[in-house]
């Protein structure tokens, strides 16, 4: 199955064992990616999908681009039948980092598009801020200190699936779509984690 607009392959996996199904949203103008991860009450979490949307262009101006990635991400939602959405919070996010006013409110208004996409399909949707969502990685991976953007893609590997591949820029290396994708992941583990344990 292919979401319209991502660059990946939907592989569900796992899906008979996977109990309650948490997508994880990390958005942006540019990209959005998306983890899927299963989990129960006392069983580890599991990668069961992962993949990115990448909007329209600029060039087609503000509402064409939020209105087709209003309907990719109620297309994603269909297709993937989460429990809950939980979306990385772009409040926080933009915390005590340059960017002017323009940037954090094209941030803002994407995420809030997509969370609403996500809660007219599915009906529940959580925030998380970063903070949290690298706390709970930093915890569920045992690490010693909190891990930077850099490190998710190779702690989901570690942690979750070893099968989770970068994508590659045109010319090799990894591609920053990569990092969006394991953003994605690491905030449904974050809300996983928390269904999990009964909050």
């Amino acid at each position: 199955m292919m979401a319209r607009n991502t660059g990946r392959r939907i592989d569900l996996r796992k899906t008979a064992s996977a109990g309650q199904r948490v997508l994880g949203l990390d958005v942006s103008s540019q990209t959005v990616g998306w983890g899927l991860v299963g989990t129960g009450i006392g069983r580890k979490p599991v990668l069961l999908a992962h993949g990115h949307i990448r909007p329209l262009p600029a060039a087609k101006g503000l509402m064409k681009r939020l209105d087709s990635l209003y309907d990719d991400i109620r297309y994603l939602c269909g297709n993937l039948s989460p429990d809950v959405v939980a979306v990385e919070d772009c409040a926080l996010f933009m915390h005590g980092r340059k960017s002017n006013a323009r940037t954090m409110m094209t941030l803002a208004v994407f995420n809030r598009v997509v969370s609403l996409a996500a809660y007219r399909e599915v009906g529940r949707v959580l925030f998380y801020p970063v903070s949290s969502i690298r706390k709970a990685v930093r915890m569920a991976s045992v690490l010693d200190h909190t891990p930077r953007k850099e490190e998710i893609p190779g702690i989901i590997r570690r942690c979750l699936d070893s099968k989770f591949s970068d994508v590659e820029k045109r010319g090799g290396g990894t591609a920053v779509q990569t990092y969006d994708e394991a953003d994605g992941i690491a905030t449904a583990w974050c809300a996983a984690l928390d269904c999990s344990e009964g909050k």
